[in-house]
């Protein structure tokens, strides 16, 4: 099944007059709104160490498709494949992204404020393994590799909204100023880090309704 494509289908970011950070594929019309170019960073660099972010490599949990047909295909995949809660059914593939923080504080006389900072980032993606495709013939084949290779584009840009959501944290935290104490710098930390989990979590919901789109249903 091919899926129609909107015109300007597109990821916004804009600020709410809270100043809280928001993405989605449909921006308020009072709000002003920027484009996000999602999915774009590389993550193929195993190890990646770009300034205080380490990307760690990828672990792929594989699942078995089976059959030698389209719909022998999907049908397997409904036994095998993981289930969405968000979308209440199975789907072909996801991604789960993690960022770990580290940091250190620079204390003075009376104030305390954050010093080195370090993150790492790790993602799980479960994806398909068709077990059958040396039966298949040369259509499937070639079918399955061209869905297969799509399919970890767009898991590759969920991770990839992790890394810029790493990046973001580590901008956000480098400027914050000084404390009263480093309780005070440490809650404030935490919230930082929740609120910038939170509006990456947007972005990768909206890049789901508009990416998917893009994708040709095996």
């Amino acid at each position: 099944m091919l899926l129609a494509v909107p015109a300007g289908a597109q990821v916004f970011r804009w600020t709410d007059s809270q100043g809280r950070v928001h993405y989605g594929d449909r921006p308020p019309q009072q709000e002003k709104a920027k484009p996000v170019d999602t999915g774009r960073m590389d993550t193929s660099t195993t190890g990646e160490r770009s300034g205080d972010v380490t990307v760690h490599p990828t672990e792929v949990e594989w699942f078995a498709i089976r059959g030698t047909t389209r719909d022998h295909m999907r049908a397997s995949m409904q036994h095998t494949a993981p289930y969405s809660e968000r979308r209440g059914s199975r789907v072909w593939g996801q991604c789960q992204w993690d960022i770990k923080w580290k940091f250190k504080h620079r204390r003075e006389p009376g104030s305390c404020r954050i010093g080195e900072v370090r993150l790492d980032v790790t993602a799980t993606m479960k994806l398909p393994r068709w077990v059958d495709e040396d039966q298949g013939n040369a259509q499937l084949r070639a079918q399955w590799n061209d869905f297969s290779r799509r399919l970890r584009q767009h898991e590759d840009g969920h991770k990839n909204n992790g890394i810029a959501a790493a990046r973001d944290l580590v901008r956000r935290l480098k400027g914050l100023g000084e404390f009263p104490s480093c309780e005070l710098l440490d809650a404030e930390i935490r919230r930082q880090g929740e609120r910038v989990i939170s509006e990456y979590q947007q972005l990768d919901l909206a890049f789901d309704r508009v990416d998917l789109l893009y994708l040709t249903g095996f």
